[in-house]
């Protein structure tokens, strides 16, 4: 895991693929929350950071059902890869 790499192509796609297209990669998506493409990605969770940012971090101010993915916490790597990513404006 490369903290350099935080585009949607060089990694954000693939962890996003890998971690939540199972219930979120499809439109609607699980709970209405469709982040399967570039677009759909930078909608979502620029209008749900907060909520988005909680289930990601595994936040203790969330119901544990609400934290993403189900099968268990990201490594710190890929959430501070998510975390650039946001923060330097959803680089595609």
């Amino acid at each position: 895991c490369d903290t350099t790499q935080y585009t949607y192509s060089g990694s954000i796609q693939a962890i996003l693929t890998n971690n939540c297209a199972g219930c979120h990669g499809t439109s609607p998506g699980s709970s209405n929350v469709y982040i399967g493409t570039y677009a759909s990605a930078k909608a979502y969770i620029s209008a749900n950071k907060t909520t988005f940012n909680n289930a990601i971090n595994y936040s203790t101010s969330i119901a544990a059902s609400k934290r993403m993915p189900p099968s268990g916490k990201l490594v710190d790597c890929k959430l501070l890869q998510i975390q650039k990513w946001i923060n330097n404006g959803y680089p595609q």
